[in-house]
């Protein structure tokens, strides 16, 4: 029978590899594949991404001048769509549509059929599903959820208001690009309201976790509401890992979407606003007249909840939010201002006014600064670029673009990339490079560099809002060079705030608060990261935050025997001095997340008092201070409860600090601000 996911999500990492499980499953040789090299009509295709019952390519359209993936369904999954009368539904369905416009949707330009096949073709947006992302790194945070609905609803808006319904939303078809950037994909179920009544005998549109009891039953018109439904299951997925309907088999499932019973999302998520479970149980009533009949009502019922509540928007499924009196404001309820604090203070510094010209002398161009964030303009060196105008200025070449150095550091020298040798090539990602020279006259120089490539591996299977985006380490051996390919971030690093002018307190919290999440990431996988610097930190324009520069992290709970121990064999302090916790500065093996805990008060009295704490005219002497110097004291007009908070993740015995991330979490939000 014809899988109930008939359209899967075609938005995947470019180097995204199929699966050993998945390859087994289809039993399929990418080597022998017969379209790769091939050209329909205008699309020439150039890589496989993935196959199931359709298979995927990303291909280049000479007409577009860009990359676009195209979607192959062959003869034999069209008969079997045909025996069950779905053929003809599902090119309407696909049909839909094609040219629905929106930031936050991933468009599908066309589809075509053809004597012996099906295509599809679609806008080209690397990016990971939720679905793996809720895989890789956990739950999600109600914040991180918020956030995402901030993204999704306004798209989910545009397409009922153009009469089309998506009937399969899903975490796997909602796309994360970046921080704070999210996209709904995968179309290919839409259907317009007017053929939203028709049902096929024995077929159910959507996937089984997530469809609406309108769609299991199959005999009821469906409406722009069904996606609400599915939306909600969505939610309840990404807070809990699993969706609110289970069954142990198909028929069960259907049956309880229906007439079942869903789970409660207070068992799973202790500490839940009472609002936000009334909106998510509003989306998931089984009578679709008593959900909301527009996106825009969600949002503004989230709005409302904002305003109106004093909760923490961290981690509810680990702790319970503190009861404090009406008049007390907690650093949850002003994270959104902030961040538009922080932002608004970027512009400032670098005199970015909205909208800004390009800065190549011969260029007219404008460009707004959502055009910045969403990486449709550069910024690079306190300016904004065009693309193409930007690429004609660097001459340094690397793998497959142009490049240009941003900065050196310990072990790496970091470059801006734009894809292109000879050529621009439009809509190509922007990305970091960071270059490590294998052959440095350096002692001991080849096991820095297996710590370096160990760190990447473990960096490149995070999936997180809070920690930048890395692939593989990859060496070049002929060319003298490993590089690492890293996300690219529209703003500047903490240490290039810091060199600007002092940042308000609120602002000062924002920023420790994000970046105890993306600790709290690695805790949760028992990373230590043993390099958290101002270096390592990067603050967007639009005032989100990034953790990166994993040169040195390692597993501290379970140890990957693969990586090997290699900080075990040097007895060695490793890390950035002026960070290094008191035992990271006698043996970095050791070491935990407290080590992490306690670079990030670092981080924290360097934000707050404009200088590092422990400082010396040598190595020796900032040892020496790190390990016997106290915490220095801090300006008076300092909260108290913020004071206390750095100076105990700056206490010398690692066994007095916080005894987990999600602790320091939960006393950040008794900061008064």
């Amino acid at each position: 029978m014809i899988s109930q996911i008939l359209w899967q999500t075609i938005v995947f990492c470019d180097d995204q590899i199929l699966s050993k499980e998945w390859r087994n499953r289809y039993a399929y040789n990418v080597m022998d594949d017969f379209w790769v090299s091939k050209s329909i009509e205008d699309y020439r295709l150039e890589r496989w991404i993935h196959s199931g019952k359709s298979k995927i390519y990303l291909a280049y359209s000479s007409k577009m001048q860009k990359h676009v993936v195209v979607k192959i369904f062959e003869s034999t999954v069209i008969d079997e769509m045909k025996s069950f009368n779905a053929w003809n539904m599902f090119l309407q369905a696909a049909n839909a549509s094609v040219g629905l416009v929106h930031p936050n949707i991933i468009t599908n330009y066309e589809v075509q059929e053809k004597e012996n096949f099906f295509y599809a073709v679609s806008q080209y947006n690397p990016g990971i599903n939720l679905e793996k992302c809720c895989q890789d790194k956990g739950v999600y945070s109600l914040d991180e959820v918020i956030e995402i609905l901030k993204n999704i609803l306004p798209a989910l808006q545009c397409a009922h208001d153009a009469n089309i319904v998506h009937r399969n939303i899903k975490p796997a078809n909602i796309i994360s690009k970046g921080l704070d950037e999210y996209y709904i994909g995968d179309f290919g179920l839409a259907c317009p309201k007017s053929l939203a009544s028709v049902a096929l005998s024995g077929f159910s549109w959507g996937s089984l976790g997530f469809m609406a009891p309108e769609q299991a039953r199959g005999i009821q018109k469906i409406d722009h509401r069904t996606d609400f439904y599915s939306l909600g299951c969505t939610i309840f997925y990404l807070l809990t890992g699993q969706a609110p309907i289970t069954g142990e088999n198909k028929e069960e499932i259907l049956f309880n979407h229906s007439l079942g019973n869903c789970l409660y999302i207070q068992e799973f998520c202790q500490g839940l606003p009472e609002l936000f479970v009334r909106i998510l149980n509003k989306m998931l009533d089984k009578n679709r007249n008593k959900r909301f009949n527009h996106a825009q009502e969600i949002v503004h019922a989230l709005k409302n909840m904002q305003e109106k509540a004093m909760f923490s928007v961290s981690q509810p499924a680990f702790y319970q939010t503190q009861t404090v009196k009406e008049n007390t404001q907690l650093l949850s309820s002003v994270l959104f201002q902030g961040e538009t604090d922080l932002s608004q203070h970027l512009c400032r510094c670098f005199n970015l006014k909205d909208p800004t010209p390009c800065s190549f002398k011969t260029c007219k161009q404008e460009w707004s600064l959502e055009d910045v964030h969403n990486k449709n303009a550069v910024f690079f060196q306190g300016k904004i670029w065009c693309p193409e105008c930007l690429w004609t200025t660097f001459s340094e070449t690397m793998v497959d673009s142009r490049v240009k150095k941003v900065s050196t550091l310990s072990f790496a020298t970091v470059y801006l990339a734009i894809q292109g040798l000879e050529k621009y090539i439009p809509g190509s990602p922007i990305r970091y490079f960071y270059k490590f020279e294998l052959n440095r006259a350096k002692k001991g120089w080849k096991t820095v560099l297996k710590r370096i490539e160990r760190g990447y591996t473990i960096a490149s299977k995070i999936c997180a809002n809070h920690i930048l985006s890395v692939d593989k380490f990859v060496k070049y051996q002929e060319l003298g060079y490993a590089y690492v390919p890293a996300e690219y971030i529209a703003g500047v690093t903490l240490e290039e705030l810091l060199q600007k002018e002092r940042l308000p307190i609120s602002v000062i919290i924002t920023i420790l608060r994000r970046l105890a999440q993306a600790m709290n990431t690695l805790y949760k996988k028992g990373i230590v990261h043993r390099g958290i610097s101002s270096k390592s930190i990067y603050i967007s324009l639009n005032g989100s935050l990034r953790l990166g520069n994993f040169f040195v992290a390692k597993y501290w709970e379970k140890p990957d025997a693969s990586l090997g121990n290699i900080t075990q064999s040097m007895k060695t302090a490793i890390g950035n001095l002026h960070y290094m916790s008191p035992e990271q500065t006698i043996n970095s093996f050791h070491v935990d997340f407290r080590s992490d805990i306690w670079a990030w008060g670092v981080v924290a009295y360097e934000l707050i008092e404009h200088k590092k704490p422990f400082t010396g005219a040598t190595a020796l002497a900032i040892v020496h201070e790190i390990r016997e110097k106290p915490c220095p004291s801090f300006h008076p007009t300092v909260p108290n409860t913020l004071q206390s908070i750095v100076q105990k993740a700056l206490n010398k015995n690692a066994k007095e600090r916080y005894s987990s991330v999600k602790e320091l979490l939960a006393a950040l939000d008794t900061v008064k601000v």
